[in-house]
């Protein structure tokens, strides 16, 4: 691999499904840094202003700031407006059919290339002043994902990150107040959840699975919040470098610092000793024809990934993040 070359962990999976707080947990590895949703960087950071996952106003972020002078000094940077349309033209789930259908295909249009090249800028910059072995971004948009791996000088990874849609579906219907973002979190239904679930499971595996040369590892939020040790082990050992633990302090204690991430669950500016516990919050809450929903529509990927069709109230397997 060339030196030059800007290494990105991408974790990619459905919304709710942990990746925030996995992101974090593996950014206290010294090979790591935990960026968060960096497809947000346009809107949430520089327009808006939200908070950083440092606790600071993203324009007061020094680490930001330092992106941002080590930027300007390749190029003037595209307006935030103008990136989010770029966004909106290359990235969104409605591209997928075609981005599936043209994946080997090169692509000469000018504004992907324009949009690809600020893509470009930024990266090295934030793997300039990081330095660090990878960039972890947990935007989870398989469309971006596709846009990034098809960025010259990027080496990408993909994290595929998976949970059972019904503790997924329970999630998206929490109201749940984000300080971060200074407004409650965005909410969606039953069918949605589940359509977007199969979706862009789907997609993921089937571009970036064992037939595509892009290094790929699948994990399961349920398996990561039993063992989170032996996940990131899997994860480092999947990446090819060798880092220490030592901030898991137990089986279901991580110790976090500071992360300087955009977007993302409103659990990214937490700090200090992190208790992971098993949870059965959505199986007792969510109702039982939410459940029946989610169940038929998502079953073909469902015993695709050994999740179980049914499942008893009183069982201790499924897990959530406290």
């Amino acid at each position: 691999m060339p030196d030059d070359e800007v290494r990105i962990l991408y974790i990619a999976g459905w919304g709710r499904s942990g990746s925030t707080i996995l992101g974090n947990i593996l950014g206290q590895c010294e090979a790591f840094t935990h960026v968060g949703e960096l497809w947000y960087l346009w809107e949430s950071g520089i327009r808006n202003d939200q908070l950083c996952g440092c606790g600071e106003p993203f324009s007061d972020c020094v680490f930001w700031q330092e992106v941002r002078s080590e930027f300007e000094k390749t190029a003037k940077p595209i307006a935030p407006d103008q990136m989010i349309k770029l966004h909106k033209r290359f990235a969104r789930t409605r591209n997928l059919p075609q981005l599936l259908l043209t994946r080997r295909v090169p692509v000469t249009n000018p504004d992907f290339q324009k949009y690809t090249n600020e893509l470009r800028i930024l990266y090295s910059s934030i793997h300039k002043i990081a330095g660090t072995n990878y960039i972890i971004d947990s935007s989870k948009l398989p469309a971006y994902a596709f846009n990034l791996s098809r960025t010259p000088g990027f080496h990408v990874s993909i994290l595929h990150l998976l949970r059972d849609p019904r503790g997924t579906a329970y999630s998206w219907k929490k109201r749940k107040f984000d300080l971060t973002q200074n407004r409650y979190m965005i909410q969606s239904g039953t069918f949605h959840n589940a359509l977007m679930w199969t979706t862009w499971n789907f997609f993921i595996e089937k571009v970036w699975g064992a037939c595509n040369p892009t290094p790929y590892l699948r994990i399961k939020y349920e398996d990561f919040v039993l063992n989170p040790k032996h996940t990131l082990e899997k994860i480092l050992q999947f990446s090819g470098v060798r880092d220490s633990l030592a901030f898991i302090e137990e089986p279901s204690s991580v110790k976090l610092g500071k992360h300087h991430t955009v977007s993302g669950n409103p659990v990214r500016t937490k700090t200090g000793v992190t208790h992971i516990r098993s949870d059965q919050e959505w199986v007792r809450k969510l109702s039982v024809m939410d459940k029946l929903l989610t169940t038929i529509l998502t079953a073909p990927l469902l015993r695709h990934y050994g999740y179980p069709i049914m499942k008893r109230s009183e069982s201790r397997d499924h897990i959530i993040l406290q």
